[in-house]
Parts: C-alpha cells; sequence; structure tokens
C-alpha cells in the first residue's frame, strides 16, 4: 500500500503527523529504560485485536520500553478465586500452550508488509516465579490454585538488559515440581512491585470506568469509587489490583479497554492518553522553576505571545527571572506557569498560563492558589495583575477593577501604555 504525504495533513493542510510525532517525543523519552508490567485479561486473548496488540507492544519493545507480559486464561477464574481441580488444571496448561505458540509466531513475524517487519522482538520464558499452593481456606482446597513465593529479580533484569520482552504465563512451578495456576492480577502486581516497576497496565473490560473518568483518578478518588461498586462490575478487579500496586509503590496504574485499537499507544504517547490512569497524588505537582525548565516555559507562552496575549519573553529573559516562575509539571511535562513579582507590600501575578489541553480540573486555580500562598508569606497585603483579555477570570476569583495609579512606582514606570492592559487587585 503506497502512502501519500497528504494522508498525514489535517483540514488546515498543517501536517497531522509530524505534530503527533512531536508530540510523543517527550513520552518517549521519558518510557525509555522503563519497566513496565503487562497484564491481559482472559477475553483480551480471545478478542480479534489480541493481534494487533501484540504487534503494538513489540513498538513499545523497540522504543526502549522494557516488557513483561503476563494474561489469564480463564476470565470466571481471575475474578472469583475458584479451586482448580486437576482436570481444569489440564485444560489451563493446554491453552496456554495455544497461547504462547500464538505470542511466539507475532512476535516471529518478519514480513516485509507486516508491522512486525524487522522488529526482531526476543521473547523469553522460564521459571522466573516460583509458586506455592494457596491452600485451605475457610475448609476449602483450592487443590492446583497457587500463590508466588517468590519472583528471580536478579534474572528477570538481566535478560530486561538486553531488551528481550519477558513472557511470564500464569502457570507456575514449586520446588516439588508441582504445578500451579496463579491469578494474573495478582501475578502482575507481585512482578511490578518486586521489580520496581514505573508503570503496571491492565487491558481488561474497563470501558464502563473509562467512560465514567475524564482519563486519570488519583488514589484516593480510586478507593471512594470502588467502595461503591458491586464486587462483579466490570472492571471492578482491575481497578482494585491497581490500587494495590499502588500501595506497594507501583509509581502508576493503566485501566485499558482491550477491545480498543492502539489503545496502548495513545495511552503511553500522547499528552491525555485514552484509558484511564491511577496515579498517586503527586502526579500533578506545582514547584518553583529552575534553569532547566526554561525551554518548557517558553514552548508553552509562545502561543500565547503570538496572540498578543502575553509581552514576549526571550529565553534569556526568563533565565534572568526563572526564580519569579512556578511551573505545573504532569508526570515530568510542564503543562502551566505562573510568575510573583514583590514590591514591598504589593505583589504582581503574571504569565498565568495553563496548556489548553490541561484547562480542567481547576488546575488554572491551583496555579493561582500557589502564587497566593508565597505572596502571602512574604507579607504581601495585595496581589496586582495586569491583562487585556481575561479579566473576567480573575473578577470571578476575588480581583477588583483598579487604576494604573494604585500600582507601585516601579511597576508604573514600566506600564505599556500601547498595550493599554487593566489593571485589578486582589486583597489577601
Amino acid at each position: 500500500m503506497s502512502i501519500d504525504s497528504n494522508d498525514f495533513h489535517d483540514s488546515s493542510g498543517f501536517p497531522d503527523f509530524v505534530s503527533l510525532f512531536r508530540q510523543s517525543a517527550p513520552n518517549i523519552y521519558a518510557n525509555q529504560n522503563k519497566t513496565a508490567v503487562f497484564v491481559l485479561s482472559a477475553k483480551a486473548l480471545d478478542h480479534s485485536n489480541f493481534v494487533a496488540t501484540l504487534h503494538d507492544l513489540a513498538l513499545l519493545n523497540a522504543l526502549g520500553l522494557k516488557i513483561i507480559l503476563t494474561y489469564g486464561l480463564d476470565n470466571q477464574l481471575d475474578n472469583n478465586q475458584a479451586p482448580v481441580d486437576n482436570k481444569k488444571l489440564q485444560s489451563l496448561i493446554q491453552k496456554n500452550g495455544e497461547i504462547i505458540s500464538k505470542i511466539m509466531a507475532e512476535f516471529s513475524l518478519g514480513l516485509i508488509n507486516s508491522p512486525m517487519h524487522g522488529a526482531k522482538v526476543r521473547a523469553v520464558m522460564g521459571n522466573f516465579v516460583i509458586a506455592k499452593p494457596k491452600g485451605i481456606i475457610n475448609g476449602v482446597d483450592h487443590d492446583a490454585l497457587g500463590e508466588i513465593r517468590n519472583v528471580d529479580v536478579v534474572s528477570l533484569n538481566a535478560h530486561l538488559d538486553l531488551n528481550e520482552v519477558l513472557i511470564l504465563p500464569p502457570i507456575a512451578y514449586s520446588p516439588s515440581g508441582e504445578v500451579f495456576y496463579i491469578n494474573p492480577w495478582q501475578q502482575a502486581v507481585k512482578l511490578a512491585s518486586q521489580m520496581d516497576a514505573d508503570k503496571i497496565i491492565f487491558l481488561g473490560q474497563c470501558e464502563s470506568i473509562n467512560q465514567s473518568f475524564k482519563g486519570e483518578l488519583t488514589l484516593e478518588q480510586s478507593k471512594r469509587w470502588l467502595s461503591t461498586q458491586a464486587s462483579d462490575s466490570l472492571g471492578v478487579s482491575e481497578l482494585r489490583h491497581a490500587i494495590i500496586a499502588l500501595n506497594e509503590n507501583v509509581n502508576r496504574a493503566y485501566l485499558l479497554d482491550y477491545k480498543k485499537d492502539g489503545q496502548l499507544l495513545t495511552e503511553l504517547y500522547t499528552r491525555d492518553g485514552s484509558g484511564t490512569l491511577i496515579y498517586q497524588d503527586d502526579y500533578d505537582v506545582i514547584r518553583q522553576a529552575h534553569g532547566a525548565d526554561v525551554s518548557g516555559i517558553k514552548a508553552l507562552l509562545e502561543p500565547f505571545e503570538q496572540k498578543e496575549i502575553l509581552v514576549e519573553r526571550s529565553k534569556h529573559n526568563l533565565e534572568e527571572h526563572i526564580k519569579q516562575f512556578y511551573v505545573f509539571e504532569r508526570d515530568g511535562m510542564i503543562i502551566g506557569c505562573a510568575a510573583f513579582n514583590q514590591f514591598a507590600q504589593q505583589g504582581e501575578l503574571a504569565c498565568l498560563v495553563m496548556h489548553d489541553q490541561y484547562r480542567n480540573a481547576n488546575r488554572g486555580d491551583m496555579l493561582l492558589k500557589k502564587i497566593q500562598d508565597v505572596a502571602i508569606k512574604n507579607n504581601v497585603k495585595q496581589l496586582f495583575v495586569l491583562t487585556t483579555q481575561t479579566a473576567h477570570w480573575f473578577v470571578e476569583r476575588g480581583f477588583v477593577k483598579a487604576q494604573l495609579s494604585d500600582l507601585p512606582e516601579q511597576k508604573k514606570s514600566m506600564y505599556n501604555m500601547q498595550r493599554n492592559s487593566s489593571v485589578f487587585i486582589k486583597t489577601l
């Protein structure tokens, strides 16, 4: 199939492919050499999207992400922890063999016209997970249903360092040679915790969760929402184990819908993703800026400078005044900023900007509160702002229209008559 460059242009003629690729670059860098544990529900293995998911995992591997893959084999068993008798175990072992063959075949695919051409994925399996019997619980013998006894972290890391994809089925073995079925959700959490993984990614029946939330939940929000759900609701098992993973110091967990093609790529390599991210409360951070933030701040300000909403600031100017800036950082990316300048007991709020894709969840108000807290800490009694196009936003937050004469003398001497900015003041 031939591809014309016009296929990647949007309606304005701008090369959409180039824009998307550039937008993905920070995420590509951020994920390089990080370890991620992927766990697929049993239903995901039987869906038509399974092959595409494997191809996307190969692409993630090529982009430098260290991958550990596990999966379920029985949807009902994985969500209800029922006993596994010998007949059931043999059925699970047989199905596992079929799944392994399919995974290996796709990772070995090298046809010129296939997505896997040139990928050269090296997948590794082994007895890296040692199991033990779950035992008798409330008088019920769970037979061949097992739990993880320990994980060979050293060997797993050695394979990951060779850029090999680790495939760890939910079939594990004990030192006495017994075979056990391991709950895939629990295995994924244990692996993510033991391997110090940066993230754990659940590809399950998560569509209702993804529809209910705007792409993200804090750990506390997740716990509150989970407490309102029936235990057999779709996505509950995935969310419950995502919470366990975060409680065991995994940085972030993702809930994705296995039926949605390309969700792995959009979740990890676009700014807003397409699934639901569960994160510790410090995922969004407001902090004082430092020298390394200059380029990020400049990129954030430029669209507003071009529209003449803000006065243009050079990189040199930003470097000189970087200590006046505070940045809103989201997962390592600067998505907002504001500056604070003090004039005795009056302070100026300047350059309050939030990236247009993140103007939700009251992030602008969070930046404003940060500047107000800084002002109060420095014994500032009044906070003023000069604006040409955002007067209503400040009025709604307690700022009152003022006169040029109300500004500090030093600021009055710097006032740009040509811009004719309105003055608003808030008493703190």
